[in-house]
């Protein structure tokens, strides 16, 4: 396997899918049957991809010869696809890192057990193509409304930031969450996206939300998800994504309640997967707020995507051909070069924005998103403000499995310039914010409150005399 062939996808992208359609383990046969020979053709080919693909030979010390021994008799008992499934994601767990999974594909039935295990039902994330409006993050054990989204059934229904989501159609938002509450690299990641998979449905379809505000009110609304903006893209064995890029100015009003500057130019740009789509509406935002005294870069809720598209973007901000860092698999080695941009689309010259940049990271934040942060960090040009991201920046493929399943498997290891690894441990905050349910309910993003508050701090004014 070398990087020109490898689809260098993050696997992080369908994490959200995962979380959504995990669910316990069914205690009955009941579920889409299977054959022997075909349940032990993938569980074989599940073993010997990791067997032979993993960038450490010796699988972080684990004995993977003794853990197929180990599961070997569930597989001989299993008789459905869930079964199978729920074998090979334990064992891919064994592996305690990001970006090895199971994860239920168009081409299978897409269905998930229902929470007695007796009857199934279409699993949420099979039809996604809908949304509230609303970021949902756990903060202090609750589910919290982070961002009401413009134009949204929330936005409509005048949904605020800081509001704790206390029921959706009677159930408790938080009754899943003992399933990603397990250590491990993907843990925050897997808690934040089963939260944030509640705004996910078909456009059309009606919930009843509950909400609680800061002052002990309740708000009890029908929603109506509409359809979810964005580009449509595909690529290999991911389902379709709407990929969307965003860039505003901070308003003199927001710049007065934080107590700056009002004549302060502070721009946020944001985009919610790395896809090549976006690369050209993000050069656009770039040169629109080139004379900006800041920049503030929203990464928060990227799971990643296309790792190669960390360089370009960079160069957007660094005039230098630096390191972000180094990828390497058992064959090769690619290290992730800036690559300063100097020109725009229509053949102007320009030069990398040089002002003060900061990123905002949260635990739904990366792979690609990671190692774009850690290395303009390392090279001390950005300044990563919010809550540590996931931890996960392998790069994985996706392999379709004998059984209809797609088997997700990182291929190769990542270090930062100094050789340090962001797996398990993510980007650490340079600024850490946002993590009290508080200063939620203050009604300011407190992520882009900080940030805004640190480049007032870092701007030089120019003496013009």
């Amino acid at each position: 396997m070398t990087f020109s062939n490898a689809h260098r996808l993050s696997a992080a992208l369908l994490a959200a899918l995962l979380a959504a359609c995990t669910t316990a383990p069914t205690p009955t046969p009941t579920g889409t049957p299977i054959d022997h020979a075909t349940a032990q053709a993938s569980f074989d080919q599940v073993w010997t991809i990791v067997e032979t693909t993993d960038a450490d030979p010796a699988h972080g010390g684990v004995d993977w010869k003794a853990v197929k021994a180990e599961f070997q008799p569930r597989v001989d008992a299993c008789t459905t696809l869930e079964q199978l499934r729920q074998i090979e994601r334990e064992m891919l767990e064994r592996l305690g890192r990001s970006h090895f999974g199971v994860i239920e594909q168009e081409s299978a039935s897409r269905i998930a057990p229902s929470d007695d295990g007796t009857t199934s039902k279409p699993s949420r994330a099979a039809a996604s193509n809908g949304t509230m409006g609303l970021d949902l993050r756990v903060i202090e054990d609750r589910v919290v409304v982070t961002n009401v989204h413009a134009d949204t059934p929330a936005a409509a229904a005048h949904v605020q930031r800081g509001w704790i989501v206390q029921r959706v159609d009677g159930a408790d938002p938080m009754q899943h969450q003992g399933e990603h509450a397990a250590s491990g690299p993907m843990a925050r990641y897997a808690r934040d996206a089963a939260a944030q998979a509640l705004d996910l449905g078909s456009a059309g379809s009606t919930e009843t939300w509950t909400f609680l505000d800061a002052s002990g009110t309740t708000h009890t609304m029908s929603l109506q998800r509409a359809e979810t903006s964005g580009t449509p893209t595909q690529i290999g064995l991911l389902p379709t994504f709407r990929v969307r890029c965003e860039d505003r100015m901070l308003s003199t009003d927001e710049l007065q309640q934080l107590g700056l500057d009002p004549k302060l130019r502070i721009a946020v740009i944001g985009f919610n997967i790395w896809m090549p789509v976006i690369a050209t509406q993000f050069d656009e935002a770039v040169d629109r707020h080139r004379d900006c005294d800041g920049i503030i870069l929203d990464l928060r809720g990227n799971p990643g995507g296309v790792g190669a598209m960390a360089m370009g973007i960079a160069g957007h901000f660094h005039d230098d051909t630096d390191s972000l860092g180094t990828m390497r698999t058992r064959e090769a080695s690619l290290e992730f070069k800036v690559n300063p941009r100097r020109s725009t689309a229509d053949g102007r010259s320009v030069q990398p924005f040089t002002g003060p940049l900061a990123i905002l990271v949260d635990p739904m934040s990366a792979s690609t998103s990671e190692i774009f942060a850690a290395g303009l960090q390392s090279l001390d040009r950005a300044h990563v403000v919010g809550r540590a991201s996931a931890g996960a920046a392998l790069p994985a493929q996706m392999r379709e499995l004998p059984g209809g399943d797609g088997l997700l498997f990182a291929f190769a290891d990542f270090t930062r310039p100094d050789g340090s690894h962001i797996e398990g441990v993510g980007v650490i905050p340079d600024l850490p914010s946002g993590d009290t349910l508080l200063v939620w309910q203050l009604g300011n993003d407190p992520d882009i409150a900080a940030a805004a508050r640190w480049i007032a701090a870092e701007h030089r004014p120019v003496d013009c005399q």
